[in-house]
């Protein structure tokens, strides 16, 4: 199965060569017409204008990461603040912390529902009302979205929260969650 795309690939790398050779016969002919003082701009022109071209692309490159970081910090900064406030919005919206079931249950489930199920990698207990969790590859929106209601309908408190940045937008992120 290989063996055909294999020649398939080999075969439009040499038609691709083909191409590129007879486009370039003419301006090798004008190129060599051109009289020595002249070759030498040309060549000079053709060198400043393809790393213009990568300096230009590299610059671009530079600020589209730079925009991408910033964002990152602000989201980072939203979080830790939404955090530190959550206290005073806990039991705003009426409904009563799940007592009941283990907090373990209650972080999968909730985490299935707010579409973070995938992205949650391990749950470990710390102590008697503590858990460790991991994502890996979550939404931050949407972890901070999750956090906000743990906090609000369950009465689930951030001790601790890493974050380390993964793809654009997304999070690795451990969190050590505590019932109060």
């Amino acid at each position: 199965m290989n063996a055909p795309r294999i020649a398939w690939v080999g075969s439009m790398t040499s038609s691709l060569t083909r191409v590129v050779a007879s486009a370039m016969e003419p301006v090798k002919q004008w190129y060599s017409g051109l009289q020595a003082r002249e070759q030498f701009l040309v060549s000079r022109g053709a060198v400043a204008a393809i790393a213009l071209l990568l300096v230009g692309g590299l610059l671009q490159l530079h600020a589209a990461v730079s925009k991408a970081q910033a964002a990152v910090v602000r989201k980072q900064d939203d979080l830790a603040y939404i955090i530190s406030h959550l206290g005073e919005l806990q039991g705003a919206n009426g409904t009563s912390p799940d007592l009941s079931s283990p907090l373990a249950s209650i972080v999968e489930r909730t985490a299935n529902d707010s579409g973070l199920g995938e992205q949650l990698k391990s749950n470990q207990p710390e102590g008697d009302n503590s858990l460790r969790v991991k994502f890996e590859g979550a939404s931050f929106d949407s972890l901070v979205l999750w956090v906000s209601s743990l906090q609000q309908e369950q009465g689930i408190q951030v001790q601790s929260a890493t974050f380390d940045r993964a793809a654009v937008g997304t999070v690795v992120a451990t969190l050590v969650l505590a019932r109060q």
